[in-house]
């Protein structure tokens, strides 16, 4: 679609996957988890992609995307220059919905390659079968740059 590495937003986040290891902060109710991963993954055209990775300790690993554009004007509201902000609702994934909010904006700190992401937000995943619930409360939360895009 575009030949070129140009921006397509406002984004000024370099391009590249984002990491945070939720599990420590994460809520539960009726479920054990071994793995709770939170990734933003920034394409260089400054398209921006939230996924959650869950795994119970009994049961199949679950893995959510977020794509936060739904329209024109979400090419510039969910990323500008090097701040973030959008919301999701209701994701359903096999009768397990994921709903939340994020919100943040990138640290450089100082090298080439040595960024990181910091964020505030929450986010939720209900199991209607078995009233399970994961919450998960983000306040200042760093985010690692584990992989860069660019070439």
């Amino acid at each position: 679609m575009y030949s070129d590495s140009s921006s397509i937003t406002a984004c000024q986040i370099p391009a590249g996957t984002y990491r945070f290891d939720a599990y420590s902060i994460s809520k539960t109710e009726k479920l054990w988890l071994s793995k709770l991963v939170l990734y933003l993954h920034v394409s260089n055209a400054g398209m921006m992609v939230m996924r959650l990775k869950l795994k119970p300790r009994a049961g199949r690993e679950e893995q959510y995307v977020v794509i936060p554009y739904s329209s024109n004007a979400d090419l510039v509201n969910v990323c500008s220059g090097a701040n973030f902000s959008f919301f999701f609702k209701g994701i359903n994934v096999y009768g397990k919905t994921l709903t939340g909010n994020l919100a943040g904006h990138l640290i450089r700190d100082g090298s080439k390659n040595n960024y990181h992401i910091t964020a505030d937000g929450w986010m939720e995943r209900y199991d209607t079968s078995y009233n399970s619930k994961v919450t998960i409360n983000l306040t200042g939360q760093q985010f690692d740059f584990v992989y860069p895009y660019i070439k």
